[in-house]
């Protein structure tokens, strides 16, 4: 329930949230809710917003054609977050910075994952 005008898409205000339980499970290609970061919460109804927690978070960017091709780059950072002796504390974010708006070069397209942890 956005009211705005400008563009969303290639502005890093569109995602997807991937759930703890799914990341915990490696269910990597489950469906995944879609966010919009909205300029003014104000003007969203509460009911639609979700606070994200600040923190400590196990970040990765990648660049992949589709959405949803995203089980190699979640694979790399739970492996990181064990070996580091972290522990997943929350849903993951699936950024989009850059996307189909901005480029026609599908290696070009780029995802950021951040997953919140906290050292074991």
């Amino acid at each position: 329930m956005l009211a705005e005008k400008t563009p969303i898409l290639a502005s890093n205000r569109l995602g997807i949230i991937i759930s703890e339980a799914d990341i915990r499970a490696k269910r990597f290609e489950e469906p995944s809710v879609i966010f919009v970061v909205a300029k003014n919460k104000e003007k969203t109804p509460k009911q639609y917003q979700k606070t994200v927690p600040a923190g400590l978070f196990a970040c990765l960017r990648y660049n992949v054609e589709l959405l949803w091709n995203r089980s190699e780059s979640l694979s790399k950072v739970l492996d990181y977050i064990n070996k580091m002796g972290y522990r997943i504390t929350g849903d993951a974010l699936q950024i989009m910075h850059v996307d189909i708006t901005i480029t026609d070069k599908p290696n070009e397209i780029t995802f950021e994952i951040q997953v919140p942890v906290q050292k074991v």
